[in-house]
């Protein structure tokens, strides 16, 4: 009641679930706007992202000088913000600015065309990411650029990375579809060389393709052999 009641103005209290925290007024704007700053920092630099930072990264707004509390602190802080609607927390458990919205300017645009189509036309929509990001540096795409961009896409579902390698999600359904419809009238199965052949493409890419829809349990590998799943051979 007195916190409530007769708090004085230089001090400010925030309410978490089982705590109350209080601290001076002025420590805790400045620890709010090291919070603002820092998010809008981050959103200047990644633009093509749409989320933000999470925990332990918002963390290094109390530098190395972290107390026993200072996690407590951060948290209230947090939700502090977002109840203001001065944040906003996203589901994969991480904190944006709330007005914080993917920005794309031409220049960006042109380089995310530039990449998706190197993905899309080289090799039939599957290349090495060392080849792309070589790729990039001749188109003069910064690393940091190319790595947000690449991010951008996988967000975007454009593209699936296997291992070192990028794939276009429009090659993926249709090499997808041709294994499918191929083993529901071959049900003894295909091996990797069977697989190369019937889309075209090599052996190292093959296998990573089936290793891929293996894992995605579309298929499953019975010594040198995949078969359909139960689950797709109902379908």
């Amino acid at each position: 009641e007195v916190i409530f009641r007769q708090l004085p103005p230089e001090l400010k209290f925030i309410q978490g679930k089982n705590q109350l925290i209080l601290m001076e007024k002025k420590t805790k704007t400045v620890l709010e706007n090291k919070i603002l700053s820092k998010l809008a920092e981050f959103h200047r630099k990644n633009p093509l992202i749409p989320t933000g930072q999470n925990f332990n990264e918002l963390m290094g707004i109390f530098g190395t000088e972290q107390k026993d509390n200072t996690r407590q602190i951060l948290q209230l802080l947090l939700a502090n913000l977002v109840e203001e609607n001065k944040l906003r927390e996203n589901d994969n458990k991480n904190w944006s600015l709330a007005n914080h919205e993917v920005s794309i300017d031409k220049s960006i645009m042109d380089k995310i065309g530039f990449i998706a189509d190197v993905i899309t036309d080289v090799d039939k929509g599957f290349i090495g990411i060392n080849d792309l990001e070589l790729a990039a540096a001749h188109k003069q795409i910064l690393q940091q650029e190319f790595q947000q961009i690449i991010q951008y896409l996988l967000d975007q579902k454009k593209i699936v990375l296997l291992k070192k390698h990028a794939v276009a999600s429009k090659y993926l359904q249709t090499v997808r579809d041709k294994l499918i419809n191929y083993l529901r009238t071959e049900p003894s199965g295909i091996t990797v060389s069977g697989y190369r052949d019937l889309i075209d493409s090599n052996r190292a890419c093959s296998l990573l393709l089936l290793e891929y829809f293996d894992e995605s349990g579309i298929t499953v590998r019975k010594d040198n052999i995949r078969v359909l799943s139960n689950r797709f051979r109902q379908q």
